[in-house]
């Protein structure tokens, strides 16, 4: 491209504007993951930094972020990227060439980079103190910045940032100020004598909030810090009143999303000087949950936990902790040390994973179980991520891998929010005290209960995403022959249990599924004994036909091997409809959720 350009028109400026996003917590970043975002940013830039090093460059401006300046919750690959243009433009400035690198703040209008973002995403960063600025504000900033690099005594750094300091004056006592912004925006004075730091006032958090406390009764401390934790969730989600989040109400319901959930822990640091692993709503899924944990951890005497404890490790998402599995001994119920864990976690580094899911099974049969519904006296608790006034609702079945359970959906759900009811029926044995199923039948017996328990007389679609697909099936055939059949399936990228493209799925999906407990903290032996339990039930099973319509939902990105066939996709019934939606099986849900639940939505509208 350079020798390309006409001598009697040389080149004199170059603008570096290439940018990637994958956002992910820091413990669930991969390699690939990192590369994906280093490579347009630092790889290209380095690239075109010594290819013109010899040209007389009037201007070398690189677009960088001010998440690289300031840090942003779930970006540490992004802000990596974005730091390494700054530190470039500062090496060339020390070279004696052009550099200027503008760590831009949020443009109004979307791009390429920002599309998925929605109102809400832009109304929280507002109320952090981060304001967008319109194209034509964006493009005087550049031509300002450009015009300022070109002086000798520029700084090579420069943040075109519009800051709101009133919403940054109104959370500082809440969370803090950002250190480079401690000059312009002060805790107030009120706050401040007794408002230090979680890290200033150590792991007791005696200043001020355990001094409130101490004065209270048991009930009156629960009270208020269920009421503190409704105040800094609503705060998040852009509420004016801590009213708009019930006691009892699961944060997944309300829309708390895994950046979200960071956001409130930091926050609860903040306040109650304690370090809360960033596993805190999942492990406790409610206000009044996450209270009584709180409550606990602020006890005088209490001993601090890990940022990931046995605790987070195993927690389900009802809350409670995953069930070990007989005959564990002292590790069984999860962490590094348990024996099924620590020889299916090998199996899957050398590629074994036939045998160590073999011995999953094999362990699962040392498991108590049920044999009927009536037996399962504490079946899951059921979540509800959204209320609509459209009907049907739907009922929504986890996948039976080890990191199941509501989250799942949770990304899926916002789609259908003020639309349709999306309800989540979790399957029993990931949840420390719950049984297994003995049999097929038991749980399929069990969830369709449930699933008319839920619904009551309205009408409902039965949602299954991966090998929840065959629970949804199943269930939906047993309601069909008593005459309380679904008004239709939805299958979120499920295969035949028989699939030759099985093998291949379960291959590629255990290293992702253990890079996504590293940031829920989920995946012990009492889940992966579950997860045994439920694959050598569904080994021999095969679906019966349904007569209502069914939608197949799949990734468009496969994985070697795991094409389905005509005759496949027809075994679920004579009315299969296939649509494909972007992402891979995970991401699907994920980063793409929003395109599934389209999908899902626009195929209810014409079909049911």
């Amino acid at each position: 491209l350079l020798a390309s350009v006409p001598a009697e028109h040389p080149l004199t400026g170059v603008v570096h504007a290439a940018g990637a996003l994958d956002d992910a917590l820091l413990g669930s970043l991969t390699p690939e993951r990192l590369d994906a975002v280093l490579r347009p940013k630092s790889d290209a830039a380095v690239n075109l930094h010594e290819l013109t090093r010899e040209l007389p460059l009037k201007a070398f401006v690189l677009f960088s972020s001010a998440a690289g300046v300031f840090g942003a919750a779930g970006q540490a690959n992004y802000a990596a990227a974005n730091a390494f243009l700054d530190a470039l433009a500062q090496h060339r400035r020390a070279e004696g060439l052009a550099a200027a690198s503008l760590a831009w703040g949020l443009w109004a209008e979307r791009s390429a980079m920002t599309g998925h973002m929605d109102d809400e995403d832009v109304q929280r960063l507002g109320r952090s103190g981060v304001a967008a600025f319109s194209s034509t504000e964006g493009l005087a900033l550049f031509d300002l910045a450009v015009e300022q690099a070109a002086t000798e005594t520029a700084d090579p750094l420069l943040v075109p940032v519009r800051l709101d300091v009133a919403a940054l004056q109104a959370q500082a006592s809440s969370i803090g100020t950002p250190p480079l912004l401690r000059g312009l925006v002060r805790v107030p004075a009120r706050r401040a004598a007794g408002g230090a730091s979680g890290a200033d006032r150590g792991e007791s958090g005696q200043a001020p909030l355990g001094q409130r406390l101490a004065g209270l009764a048991p009930a009156e401390q629960l009270r208020v810090l269920t009421e503190l934790v409704r105040e800094h969730t609503a705060a998040v989600l852009g509420h004016d009143s801590a009213d708009a989040v019930e006691d009892d109400h699961a944060f997944l319901e309300v829309g708390i999303t895994s950046l979200t959930a960071v956001e409130i822990r930091n926050r609860l640091n903040h306040v109650t000087g304690l370090t809360l692993p960033a596993t805190l709503l999942f492990d406790h899924t409610t206000p009044a949950a996450l209270a009584a944990y709180l409550r606990g951890r602020l006890q005088p005497g209490a001993a601090p936990e890990p940022e990931t404890s046995a605790g987070a490790a195993g927690a389900g998402e009802a809350g409670h902790p995953a069930a070990p599995a007989a005959g564990g001994g002292a590790g069984a119920a999860g962490g590094g040390g348990s024996t099924i864990e620590s020889l299916y976690r090998q199996a899957c580094a050398d590629g074994e994973y036939v045998a160590g899911t073999q011995l999953l099974m094999a362990a699962a049969r040392l498991r108590p179980s049920f044999r009927t519904a009536a037996e399962l006296t504490t079946p899951p608790k059921v979540v509800r991520l959204s209320k609509g006034s459209t009907a049907p609702g739907l009922v929504c079945f986890p996948s039976l891998v080890a990191i199941s359970g509501a989250r799942e959906y949770a990304r899926f759900a916002a789609g259908f929010r003020g639309r349709r009811d999306v309800t989540v029926l979790p399957e029993p044995g990931f949840g420390k005290g719950e049984l297994l199923p003995a049999s097929v039948d038991a749980v399929v017996e069990m969830q369709a209960e449930a699933t008319l328990r839920a619904v009551g007389q309205e009408p409902f679609v039965l949602v299954g995403r991966s090998s929840g697909g065959w629970i949804a099936q199943a269930v939906a055939r047993l309601l069909e022959e008593r005459g309380s059949a679904p008004s239709a399936v939805v299958m979120l990228d499920t295969y035949l249990p028989r699939s030759e493209a099985l093998p291949w799925i379960q291959t590629n999906l255990s290293g992702k599924m253990f890079d996504r407990e590293k940031m829920f903290g989920v995946v012990d032996e009492g889940r992966l004994t579950a997860m045994g339990g439920y694959l050598r039930l569904f080994s021999n099973w095969g679906p019966e036909p349904v007569g209502v319509p069914i939608l197949a939902v799949k990734a468009e990105e496969t994985f070697t091997g795991s094409e389905q066939t005509t005759d496949e996709e027809s075994a679920w019934g004579p009315r299969v409809t296939v649509t494909d939606v972007p992402g891979d099986h995970f991401t699907m849900m994920e980063d793409h959720a929003g395109a599934t639940a389209t999908a899902v939505l626009d195929w209810l509208a014409e079909n049911v």
